[in-house]
């Protein structure tokens, strides 16, 4: 059960630890061991691995409308576990990467390159989804879904719009909504050649990512004011190589985060 106020992650310092990091031996793990595991080693948060979202078929340990065959509810087992040892339980949410059959099966979601050709290199071997397609619908689902436990918060790893993306047709379709004209290239814009089509691309894809985060916000705070929603942020960088404009960002989150690549 929670206790202090709705912004509990201003109460103190946060030790984050991760007792498991993937989801594959969800079916043998043990709930009570592992929260035990993290409250020994000093943790007062975890992120919790419960989902590969975009594999097919999606694999889901925790119920929501979005699954196509039923698991073991790892996260209804982990939760008051982790509560009465005083873990705050934070779900680690993938974004930015799919299973290339899931990914074929869903083409209208896909991030594509202005070469037309769909972007599959993110790790070298990943495709990716658009903040502006229908897939954002289907994210909200599970978020609103996941909202339905006892949760404390939501990782996003990710959202991006990636560097040469994106030209789905749903960003095309909303780049002419939005600018009344045809979304430049990339390529074009960048090399000084159109710098009021190179910023308005910017534009356009760091709002999209701040659009996706504000959507995903409402939902949360609608179904529970204190639950925390933070994503992987932008390094000290331009924000033009994949869209996440922190001072956007924030604007829609809880906290401005990014990771530290040595």
């Amino acid at each position: 059960m929670r206790t202090g106020s709705s912004r509990w992650w201003e109460e103190g310092p946060l030790l984050i630890m991760e007792a498991a990091n993937s989801w594959t031996d969800i079916d043998t793990r043990d709930a009570a061991g592992e929260a035990e595991k993290i409250a020994r080693l000093g943790g007062n948060m975890t992120h919790v691995h419960v989902m590969w979202p975009h594999a097919d078929p999606a694999r889901f340990n925790f119920s929501t409308r979005a699954a196509t065959r039923k698991n073991r509810d790892y996260l209804a087992e982990f939760i008051p576990e982790a509560h009465k040892r005083g873990i705050r339980v934070v779900i680690y949410f993938d974004v930015h990467t799919a299973d290339m059959a899931f990914a074929r099966k869903n083409p209208g979601w896909r991030q594509v390159k202005e070469d037309g050709k769909p972007k599959e290199d993110i790790y070298t071997v990943y495709p990716t989804f658009c903040v502006n397609s229908p897939w954002r619908d289907w994210v909200f689902t599970i978020v609103e879904d996941l909202c339905k436990y006892d949760i404390d918060g939501i990782f996003y790893d990710g959202p991006a719009v990636f560097e040469g993306c994106c030209y789905c047709e749903s960003c095309k379709k909303l780049f002419r909504k939005t600018y009344g004209k045809k979304i430049p290239l990339r390529s074009v814009a960048s090399g000084r050649k159109d710098s009021a089509g190179w910023a308005a691309l910017v534009e356009f894809q760091s709002k999209s990512v701040a659009r996706f985060l504000r959507d995903t916000q409402r939902r949360v705070k609608r179904a529970r004011p204190g639950i925390l929603l933070y994503m992987n942020g932008n390094v000290l960088a331009p924000y033009s190589a994949r869209g996440v404009d922190n001072r956007k960002a924030i604007r829609e989150t809880d906290v401005s985060l990014s990771e530290l690549v040595r």
